[in-house]
């Protein structure tokens, strides 16, 4: 136990002496506050913007002694480029490195303390607060703690109907607790945000018990990448349960695909004529309700034409569309006054036609 009464990781042993260095120490804490704005009441003191994500901490096993921050007990996030800013009553653990005020003098006051991501307390995305009961306990009768509870002497998480929640995690955090995490796959590399948004490294795995859409075709190892932002929570939803990911129902998607078919896929609107486009109707056959996610479909003929070949070279006609009737109406009459181009447009210079000033 270290002398804030923090849970040490690491060994007291080797202590400082001479030029032998004690290992560096892990310390898991408490998050009591946290500094992501100008309207924090430590935000000037600490150095203004400099102060961005700094947190206080206090005994993972506190009291209420703890509830009000000392500025002395402070940390600041270990990596630069990834911010992951813990809630309050999470566990992160604590590193010590050089600061700023490192120079050759070995300065006492060069060494500040870094934190971690929060421990993944509850294996969620969301929210893993870890509230101490006894805080809750007054004379050995359990006070009130929605969506918290003790069975056999252990914290567990309880959903309310109404996702309540009484353990503090910040000033306007609002607890999901039927937001699920995604599942993985053998090799997956996943990033999840704590909203229902994530980004899936991935590959289609044809052998999954639980399989994907995307995985239906193709080769197992065929890489995949799935950006989603925001999924379907329904009231039957448990967050406890993992997910995958639904091209119909989540919030936004990205699919990245290399040789997959995403069965199904439901269009916006499928007015083609619109486009004045012409399309294949892919007949998916009995597989067209297995999963909630457009096949893709034969693929379509290649006609190579020889430059060279003048005889055989393919026309204007070759591309027009029939159906299509020209407008040959004067809706926008061109003036006879003769005005100076300013460039011309066009692929083929029988084709090309001059633009002028007042078509701008």
């Amino acid at each position: 136990m270290g002398g804030n009464g923090e849970m040490v990781l690491g060994s007291d042993q080797g202590a400082t002496t001479g030029n032998t260095q004690s290992p560096p120490q892990i310390i898991a804490v408490r998050v009591l506050d946290i500094i992501l704005d100008s309207s924090h009441s430590k935000f000037g003191d600490l150095g203004s913007y400099d102060s961005i994500g700094t947190i206080f901490y206090g005994k993972v096993l506190n009291r209420k002694g703890n509830d009000e921050p000392n500025i002395e007990y402070r940390a600041k996030p270990l990596f630069q480029s990834i911010k992951q800013y813990p809630l309050k009553n999470e566990i992160v653990l604590l590193v010590d490195a050089p600061n700023k005020l490192l120079d050759h003098n070995r300065n006492k006051d060069a060494q500040s303390k870094y934190y971690l991501p929060n421990v993944n307390i509850w294996n969620h995305t969301h929210t893993n607060a870890l509230p101490n009961m006894q805080y809750y306990n007054e004379g050995g009768v359990e006070r009130s703690a929605e969506n918290y509870g003790t069975v056999g002497g252990n914290t567990v998480r309880i959903a309310e109907e109404d996702n309540s929640v009484e353990i503090p995690l910040g000033e306007y955090f609002t607890e999901k607790l039927q937001i699920q995490p995604l599942l993985p796959f053998e090799g997956d590399t996943i990033i999840e945000g704590r909203f229902g948004n994530s980004i899936r490294f991935g590959a289609t795995a044809k052998e999954a018990s639980e399989k994907a859409a995307y995985s239906t075709k193709g080769n197992t190892g065929d890489p995949i990448i799935v950006i989603r932002n925001g999924a379907l929570v329904e009231e039957e939803d448990n967050g406890w349960e993992h997910t995958i990911e639904n091209i119909n129902d989540d919030h936004s998607t990205i699919y990245l695909t290399s040789n997959q078919i995403l069965p199904n896929m439901e269009i916006v609107a499928g007015n083609w004529d619109s486009w004045l486009a012409n399309h294949d109707i892919l007949d998916v056959g009995e597989g067209a309700n297995a999963f909630d996610n457009i096949t893709r479909g034969p693929k379509p003929d290649v006609s190579e034409v020889d430059p060279e070949d003048e005889e055989n070279k393919p026309t204007d006609k070759e591309f027009k569309n029939e159906d299509i009737e020209e407008d040959n109406s004067e809706e926008f009459p061109v003036e006879d006054e003769e005005i100076e181009p300013l460039f011309r447009y066009g692929w083929r210079d029988e084709n090309r036609s001059d633009l002028n000033k007042e078509e701008l």
